[in-house]
């Protein structure tokens, strides 16, 4: 098995404890499932690579249903991702989620969803576990500046891509990512909005 190092994550503690739980239910012998629903950019996608990085790299699955999710999890316990569901035709999202409440006996293979908070749609996975990620809080937010920014932001700067990108990581990286560094340290003006 291949560890991958998980990427570190900011204000995300409650999500991460899901994680783990549900990384440790399937370790310990059992199934599950967690559906993750946040606003684009909030860390939905960042949550499943800190599931796999703690789980390591596994194969992945080709084909579907609930028997195959059981006997994907005969051998060993697997955790299967499957990120933005929100993006599949509605008839792939209904199938999943039923093949979900229908899997088969103490099958230890443990299911990581994660769908756009305004594209959740007609209760396609009401009675799974279910977590919504909110906005990062500010001290969150600027630990992760802190982090893209190797801590050479200006604190006047910091506190405006704080304030502008209201908790939304994805956000925050693109607002540095589109200062120059003299911006970033407040050596030269911020562009205008």
């Amino acid at each position: 098995m291949t560890l991958q190092k998980p990427p570190e994550l900011f204000g995300r503690r409650e999500a991460i404890a899901a994680v783990e739980s549900l990384v440790g239910r399937v370790r310990d012998g059992h199934g599950g499932a967690l559906v993750l629903t946040a606003p684009p950019g909030l860390g939905r996608t960042a949550l499943v690579e800190y599931a796999r990085g703690i789980c390591g790299t596994v194969p992945s699955v080709q084909a579907a249903g609930p028997a195959r999710l059981a006997v994907y999890g005969e051998d060993r316990p697997r955790l299967v991702c499957a990120d933005d569901v929100h993006r599949w035709d509605a008839a792939s999202r209904s199938a999943l989620a039923a093949d979900l409440r229908r899997m088969p006996g103490p099958a230890p293979v443990a299911v990581l969803l994660t769908v756009a908070e305004h594209r959740v749609g007609a209760d396609e996975f009401a009675g799974l576990a279910t977590l919504r990620l909110g906005p990062l809080d500010d001290g969150a937010a600027a630990s992760l500046l802190d982090r893209l920014t190797l801590g050479t932001a200006d604190p006047v700067v910091g506190a405006w891509l704080v304030r502008e990108a209201a908790g939304n990581p994805r956000l925050l990286g693109a607002l540095v990512a589109a200062l120059t560094p003299g911006q970033l340290t407040g050596r030269t003006p911020l562009p205008d909005p």
